[in-house]
């Protein structure tokens, strides 16, 4: 028995000291695999984290790609015997910084800029007339891959990028040549080139995105090319409303452009869109709604009814005061939708649904509701007209909606032996061209020539998306607008000139080969809201050219004036989807606004459910006891 135990404890030995030397081989050549890449894995992350730089999101990134494969080997070996004291304290080490890589980042970053703010207290006090706030400085002294900051007016957005570039300057992070400034127009290009030059004694290249796309197209073909209309948006409407005149010699052309005039000049909103009474009567008075014959009515629905009254040859008067019911004390004068003279007859809309409800934002008065009270008014008019033997036809709401209100309307006078003589469309369209309606219409064409050239769109791409919005006024709308796009191409080809829109598109393209080599490192984008997504195509190319790239944008969401040039705002709300990784920080102390302005407009401003929320602060306060008044 005892042999067999000798035997048995002989191979329990042997097996120990088997496993124990494999052990050690295993973790000797672990050791030898592992020890300098880890020994160059933490020297570069205490690097990045040594006090000197800003450790952005591209840094940790690259070095959590570069160490992927030495974590996964330490988090696979788990049995450590026989290494070191101080292997393992690495191995610790290097697995926490993998960890806790977002954290350490953060912590590290938010005690970098506290110094880097009192390293560089002369400059954020002097670079500006007045010194920098803390919202300024930290926006400046974040170095990441993408900075987007959302300041409100007056805050001192372009004070916040001199002192951008005068930091990045003399913290030796990029050359004068190395900057790129963008601004939209030539003079706040000019006046930031100066304001530069002055606050920091070096020449910065500032430039608008247009001057940007002509001068890479020149350096690429040799020779600037020739820009249509001088760049000058008057000349643009000249031309369209020149292409507008021709278009009465084409007679389907000019149906449609009466179509459009009649029905669909104006964005129609649902009712479901308005909040209030007051927020409907706002909208509608901010567009004027005028009537063919230059009238401005109350609503969409009277808007078309009489136009289609018009141009059946139906003489009308709007809102005539119904004779035979005279003023008194207790009611104002009746005046009725519309009157027709020639026949005596009224025509009355009420703006109910089938159900006979009113829209939402009617409001009902001493506990009687809306309904209760629209319907009151609506027996009134009707024992009125019966009481004075007139006659009344009666139109509704739901037949607009049901597409039903014209034809309607065209068998109840006819019933009447009301006449309808077509006026010619000649006479329609001499008769809109002395009123408001043309100068509308060519703006409108202008602003979406303009969208459409921005996001580099064809009429076969919009004809697919006409077809799936399914909507009236986009579909009458771009039966004329192929017209106007056309001709306005046509021109550009036959003699030989490029847009504006078409010199961003083509600078793009040619950053995007590689024919184009941009030498920026940081480009900084002043009013940022006013981005186009030709623009946006622009800055794209150069960041797609150059990852190391930094963008530094600065804007408000509340303030954007670029839209009808085709500015997106979503670019600006979604800056991150666009662009990458970004810091997105905010500058709310304005110089501005006393302390009860900024609380009245902020407060309107903010309702929109699509601004950035911001809580601006006003650095003047309003005097006590001194009345306030909008």
């Amino acid at each position: 028995m005892s042999v067999y135990l000798t035997i048995a404890s002989l191979v329990l030995f042997f097996s120990f000291v088997g496993w124990y030397y494999l052990q050690i081989k295993k973790n000797r050549n672990f050791f030898h695999s592992t020890k300098d890449k880890l020994e160059s894995a933490i020297e570069a992350f205490e690097e990045a984290t040594n006090g000197t730089y800003f450790f952005n999101h591209r840094k940790a990134n690259k070095w959590r790609s570069d160490n992927l494969s030495l974590i996964n080997a330490i988090r696979n070996h788990s049995n450590l015997f026989g290494l070191s004291d101080s292997f393992k304290v690495d191995l610790r080490k290097t697995n926490r910084y993998f960890s806790e890589l977002e954290s350490i980042r953060n912590s590290y970053n938010n005690l970098f800029i506290r110094k880097e703010k009192v390293k560089f207290k002369s400059l954020f006090d002097n670079v500006e007339k007045y010194p920098l706030d803390e919202q300024q400085k930290t926006a400046i002294v974040h170095d990441e891959d993408n900075t987007l900051i959302i300041a409100g007016a007056g805050t001192g957005k372009t004070s916040t990028i001199v002192g951008k570039a005068a930091y990045l300057i003399e913290k030796g992070l990029a050359r004068p040549n190395d900057l790129l400034l963008i601004s939209f127009t030539k003079k706040s290009a000019e006046e930031l080139g100066e304001r530069i030059k002055e606050r920091i004694g070096k020449e910065v290249k500032v430039k608008t995105f247009n001057a940007l796309g002509y001068e890479i197209i020149g350096k690429v073909e040799g020779a600037k090319p020739d820009l249509a209309f001088d760049g000058n948006d008057k000349a643009v409407k000249n031309f369209l409303n020149s292409v507008l005149l021709k278009m009465k010699e084409d007679k389907r052309l000019l149906e449609s452009l009466i179509i459009f005039f009649a029905y669909h000049l104006v964005p129609e909103k649902e009712e479901n869109h308005f909040k209030s009474l007051g927020e409907y009567y706002q909208y509608v008075k901010d567009f004027e709604l005028r009537t063919l014959k230059d009238e401005r009515v109350k609503s969409f629905e009277e808007l078309k009814i009489a136009n289609f009254l018009y141009i059946n040859g139906i003489n009308y008067e709007y809102e005539a005061n119904f004779e035979p019911v005279q003023r008194d004390s207790r009611f104002k004068i009746y005046s009725p939708d519309f009157y027709l003279p020639d026949y005596d007859i009224t025509i009355e809309h009420f703006g109910v649904n089938r159900n006979g409800d009113v829209p939402h934002f009617f409001r009902g008065k001493n506990g009687v509701s809306a309904r209760d009270i629209y319907w009151q008014g609506i027996r009134w008019k009707r024992g009125t007209h019966k009481f004075h033997n007139k006659k009344l036809i009666e139109t509704y709401s739901y037949e607009y909606r049901e597409g039903t209100l014209f034809d309607n309307l065209q068998k109840n006078l006819e019933k009447e032996n009301v006449s309808f003589n077509r006026i010619d469309n000649e006479k329609i369209f001499e008769n809109i061209k002395r009123h408001q309606q043309t100068p509308f219409l060519i703006d409108l064409i202008c602003t979406f020539l303009s969208l459409v050239k921005s996001n580099h769109l064809s009429i076969k791409e919009l004809r697919k998306r006409v077809v799936i919005i399914g909507d009236a006024r986009s579909s009458a709308f771009l039966a004329i607008f192929e017209t106007f796009f056309e001709a306005y191409e046509n021109y550009l080809t036959n003699k030989s000139l490029i847009d504006f829109n078409d010199m961003l598109i083509v600078a793009s393209d040619y950053i995007r080969t590689n024919q184009y080599r941009h030498p920026y490192k940081y480009v900084m984008v002043d009013e940022f809201q006013d981005m186009s997504v030709g623009r946006y195509n622009l800055l794209k190319s150069m960041t797609d050219q150059n990852p190391d790239l930094k963008l530094f944008c600065v804007g408000d969401d509340w303030q954007s004036i670029y839209r009808f040039t085709g500015s997106d705002i979503s670019l600006t709300t979604q800056f991150e989807k666009y662009f990458g990784y970004t810091y997105k920080g905010k500058i709310e102390t304005t110089y501005r606004f006393n302390d009860k302005i900024l609380e009245f407009t902020s407060d309107f401003i903010q309702k929109n459910p699509y601004q950035i929320k911001k809580n601006l602060k006003a650095k003047t306060l309003y005097p006590d006891g001194i009345p306030f008044e909008i």
